[in-house]
């Protein structure tokens, strides 16, 4: 049992598991969703202007963004939780679907504009 496994609980202390399954996960929250209430991203660079997405790309590279803080949440913590744990597989291949299809079209129109 290992962090990629998604079948199994993560083999974590309490403490990892509330940093990368709560903590984690609510930062990615609010850096998605003031992206994409703002309608834009910007990814910095170190020796380049950033790159900027702004509205369709916007809003896919947030709905991905929300399905990976879901995927660290149920896998991390509720992974962690005996009581929880039952209700974690399908949320997660849920959410691992979700972040695969919306990074794909995000990818696509990115490199076709």
């Amino acid at each position: 049992m290992s962090y990629d496994d998604l079948e199994y609980p993560p083999a974590v202390s309490k403490f990892t598991a509330w940093v990368l399954g709560a903590v984690t996960p609510i930062w990615i929250l609010v850096y998605a969703i003031a992206g994409m209430a703002k309608g834009e991203f910007r990814w910095h660079q170190k020796h380049a202007s950033p790159l900027v997405f702004n509205g369709s790309l916007a809003l896919w590279l947030g709905v991905a963004y929300l399905s990976g803080a879901g995927l660290l949440h149920f896998h991390f913590y509720w992974g962690s939780e005996p009581k929880l744990f039952r209700y974690r597989y399908p949320l997660v291949v849920i959410c691992l679907a979700v972040f695969c299809f919306c990074s794909a079209v995000f990818l696509f129109k990115f490199i076709s504009r």
